[in-house]
């Protein structure tokens, strides 16, 4: 409940410092340039990236599950993050999982654990592409380029040690959390996400997902980020679509309200200013976004799960039945 208290308050906060900065006489303008036509490529762009994000899921769980149900789980949970507080889509997408196949829950989270650092890695090294083709230069451009190119190294020097330095990296923490009285937790709890981690990044088991991820972002989402700034009749370059879709991905790593309401806004409008756009144009353009992706992966996430309750119901299956409280038990059996 803190959690989501907290979020709430980051996601107002930043939403009242944008508004305060802009003048929203601005908006009107740049709604005489909509064009709902492009809603329908927009559909049609948003179900083709969660159909790639779907196929990397079925093949993170080692194809035990159908692919079928990987897909219903992928289109749920991602619409469930919408309203759900706490990334609370993600706990559904392990749970429905579970419920489909022999899979446990440890293997499920080491899955979707695996799928949280392929996507930081790619959308870090992505949008650090993206600024350097864009040519941003300035002071805050600048220690972007700093930071983002350390934490880009220590991703990859880590996946590196991870891989060839395995065992060594697991004795060093359970080491340091035994100094700290924790060391039964840390391998009871943590150890085998590390050891996973490190079976899978092998070159058969990595390269199909990380083509995957880059595949997702670059021709999946960013299709139906550039489809909506049709929309909205704001012109832009791939790159600058690539480097607004990094800033969106950043915003909602931070604790927000559900589905990155305030962060995600202030994110995508930063990234306008940065490339020396207006930033009502950023604003207008983000609260867009959001609210279209809400509509949308909503709608996919509520059909879904009803058909799926239904079908459980004719394969004879017992009742599926949901709750946040889930993650305790998740957390519990890995």
């Amino acid at each position: 409940m803190k959690r989501i208290l907290f979020g709430t308050v980051v996601s107002i906060i930043a939403l009242g410092f944008l508004f305060s900065k802009l003048d929203l006489g601005e908006f009107t303008q740049i709604q005489e340039r909509w064009e709902p036509i492009y809603l329908i490529p927009f559909c049609i762009s948003s179900a083709w990236g969660l159909l790639l994000f779907s196929w990397r899921w079925h093949l993170l769980m080692g194809k035990q599950i159908q692919f079928r149900y990987a897909l219903f789980a992928s289109f749920i949970g991602v619409g469930a993050n919408m309203f759900l507080p706490a990334r609370g889509g993600d706990i559904f997408r392990l749970y429905f999982c579970k419920k489909e196949s022999e899979l446990q829950y440890p293997t499920l989270v080491t899955a979707l654990f695996i799928e949280k650092v392929l996507d930081f890695s790619f959308i870090f090294s992505a949008g650090l592409c993206a600024l350097m083709f864009l040519g941003i230069k300035d002071e805050s451009s600048n220690s972007f380029f700093i930071v983002s190119s350390l934490i880009i190294v220590g991703i990859f020097v880590g996946l590196v040690a991870i891989r060839f330095l395995n065992d060594k990296i697991i004795s060093v923490l359970a080491w340091a959390a035994g100094l700290l009285g924790k060391k039964e937790w840390f391998l009871n709890k943590l150890a085998h996400y590390i050891r996973e981690l490190g079976e899978f990044l092998v070159l058969k088991k990595f390269i199909l997902p990380a083509v995957l991820t880059a595949f997702t972002w670059l021709i999946g989402y960013a299709l139906s980020y550039g489809v909506l700034l049709k929309l909205v009749g704001i012109p832009m370059s791939y790159a600058g679509i690539v480097f607004i879709m990094f800033a969106g991905a950043v915003g909602v790593m931070v604790p927000s309200a559900p589905s990155g309401a305030g962060v995600f806004h202030a994110s995508v409008t930063s990234s306008f200013v940065l490339m020396g756009r207006k930033a009502s144009e950023g604003l207008f353009y983000a609260t867009t976004v959001h609210l279209a992706q809400f509509i949308l992966q909503s709608v996919f996430a509520i059909i879904l799960y009803i058909y799926w309750i239904f079908d459980r119901r004719k394969r004879g299956l017992g009742k599926a039945e949901f709750s946040l409280k889930e993650s305790e038990v998740i957390e519990t059996e890995s």
